[in-house]
């Protein structure tokens, strides 16, 4: 059974400035730059995870090469950070108290499907538990290593666009996607009472928790190994695709259709995964421990080799329109 904790607070900001250049009638250039601020505070009131970003880059442009206005060759860049989960400070920073006991039985209640004689299965009820996770309140310094670096993704895309005649337009893109660097929960044998929140494949800092009270025992942080004690593999998830999209658009009557060949591969899927339907954001079983990261890497469970897509809609009379929306996709792996 487990006992659920109490209230948190997530404090997100973000600072950014974005300018956009005509350097021409033909080409265009945007530029930004951003900055998040992330902060969380347990149910206690104290902090138990804050970070402030690297200055995250967006950089776009858009050409028509032919300077007709009917086609553009145009292009990002980006990289994107995500804070903690809230469901992951909920679960841990909120006082989850999570413990399972194994019992045998003698039979089944036909009536309610509830176990007959019932009995631990080391005699007591205390002998036969399993303490998952304790209602412990931690600190930053017991929560999260601390040379953590927070979630981010990389993305690049590259796209050409254009009409074909006045009915057809044709758009082909590719698009390149990585996790720069993962953050993730691990509950090894290094960890404190409650998980901590580390980069997977590098080395952990944080303040040991031996009471098991949320607070750091010394003003000394360990280092833990990566190599030699915490043993993870680096969090890797990588997408490439490439989209071909034809449009059809008349005045009452339109379509779209795309085929898009996609490749997703790495270690972990992301923040919840679809091959066990896991939906705990942020403390799904990657990185919990090592074991359970072998043979985790190769493609994803959610590569979709081949997706082709169909939809549009009629307008049968200006008040009433038919629409359409079809997917077909290639199975999971």
């Amino acid at each position: 059974n487990a006992e659920k904790g109490g209230g948190f607070t997530s404090d997100i900001k973000a600072y950014f400035i974005e300018d956009v250049w005509t350097l021409s009638d033909d080409l265009t250039l945007t530029l930004g730059l951003r900055v998040d601020d992330f902060e969380n505070t347990g149910v206690t009131g104290r902090v138990i995870s804050s970070f402030t970003t690297d200055v995250a880059p967006r950089l776009g442009f858009s050409w028509d090469p032919t300077g007709d206005g009917e086609s553009k060759l145009f292009g990002t860049f980006g990289q994107y950070y995500l804070p903690i989960a809230n469901n992951t400070i909920y679960r841990a920073a909120s006082g989850v108290d999570d413990r399972t006991t194994h019992y045998t039985f003698t039979g089944v209640d036909p009536a309610t499907g509830e176990p007959i004689g019932a009995t631990p299965v080391n005699g007591t009820k205390a002998n036969s538990e399993v303490v998952n996770s304790t209602a412990t309140f931690p600190e930053e310094k017991t929560f999260v290593s601390n040379n953590a670096e927070p979630f981010s993704k990389v993305e690049y895309i590259l796209g050409y666009e254009t009409m074909l005649n006045d009915e057809y337009s044709m758009l082909v893109k590719g698009t390149y996607r990585y996790v720069d660097s993962a953050l993730d929960d691990y509950c090894g044998a290094y960890s404190n009472a409650h998980c901590l929140m580390i980069n997977p494949g590098k080395d952990a800092v944080f303040y040991v928790d031996a009471d098991d009270d949320g607070l750091a025992d010394t003003d000394t942080p360990v280092t833990y190994d990566n190599e030699t004690t915490v043993r993870l593999p680096k969090g890797e998830n990588k997408y490439y695709a490439l989209e071909t999209t034809l449009k059809y658009k008349v005045e009452d009557f339109s379509w779209t259709a795309s085929y898009t060949w996609s490749h997703s591969y790495g270690n972990f899927e992301g923040a919840v995964k679809s091959d066990n339907g896991q939906t705990d954001a942020g403390v799904t079983t990657d990185f919990d421990f090592p074991a359970l990261m072998d043979g985790s890497y190769g493609n994803l469970p959610n590569d979709r080799r081949h997706v082709f897509k169909f939809f549009g809609s009629y307008n049968v009379t200006e008040q009433f329109v038919v629409g359409w929306n079809s997917t077909l996709a290639s199975g999971r792996p």
